[in-house]
């Protein structure tokens, strides 16, 4: 399997969707744009819901990875936010495409799957600090302040938000509101 031509498809998608939106997909467009037949992207994904699927499981992948690698060198969750703000504000087509595709598909990361269960195992590192919240509480947690970031990524990449030192802070405030309280 060409692993490039696969990715080359994932970017393609990421960047169409962040563009035109995730509702009217239409794989013939996408092979257009990815320079490569229609067929061959029904070669690496069997169907037009499985490709969505998968390049979103790909990117939630591709963000725990960075947020736990993150917290095993150290950083606290403020910190992880911080740095996935800005990387994500940089290049913000992955994170419209990720809010985009649980809104309209949804991704329930409390819901027992393989999904979750990855979900899951990152939250752990990443709220290491909360140790005595059950699994459930953990994902609850994590799907709120991840969810917040998209969110705000969202807005301030569609220009509907300002970015400013004062317009971060207090989105960071509503993100963590009660963060610190939960025991």
């Amino acid at each position: 399997m060409n692993s490039k031509r696969k990715n080359l498809i994932y970017q393609t998608l990421v960047n169409h969707v962040a563009k035109n939106g995730i509702y009217d997909l239409s794989t013939k467009e996408l092979s257009q744009e990815a320079h490569v037949a229609e067929g061959l992207i029904f070669y690496y994904f069997k169907t037009k819901q499985g490709l969505i699927d998968e390049c979103a499981s790909m990117y939630d992948r591709e963000l725990m990875n960075r947020c736990t690698l993150l917290a095993n060198e150290g950083k606290d969750i403020y910190e992880v936010w911080d740095i996935l703000f800005d990387e994500l504000l940089s290049s913000p087509n992955g994170a419209i495409f990720y809010f985009d595709y649980v809104n309209y598909y949804g991704f329930n990361p409390t819901e027992n799957n393989k999904r979750a269960a990855e979900y899951l195992s990152a939250a752990k590192i990443i709220l290491k600090d909360k140790k005595q919240l059950d699994d459930h509480k953990l994902l609850i947690l994590w799907d709120y302040i991840s969810t917040q970031l998209f969110y705000y990524i969202n807005k301030i990449a569609k220009h509907e938000l300002a970015d400013t030192p004062q317009e971060r802070a207090f989105i960071k405030q509503i993100a963590f509101s009660g963060y610190r309280g939960i025991c």
